[in-house]
C-alpha cells in the first residue's frame, strides 16, 4: 500500500504545479 501514498503525493504535486501555472497565466493576462 506504499505505492498508493506515493501516487497521492505525485498527484498533489501535479495539481499544485497546474494551479501555479494557471495563476501565473491569469496574472500575466491581467497586467
Amino acid at each position: 500500500m506504499d505505492l498508493s501514498a506515493r501516487e497521492l503525493c505525485l498527484n498533489f504535486t501535479v495539481v499544485l504545479i497546474t494551479v501555479l501555472l494557471m495563476w501565473l497565466l491569469v496574472r500575466s493576462y491581467q497586467s
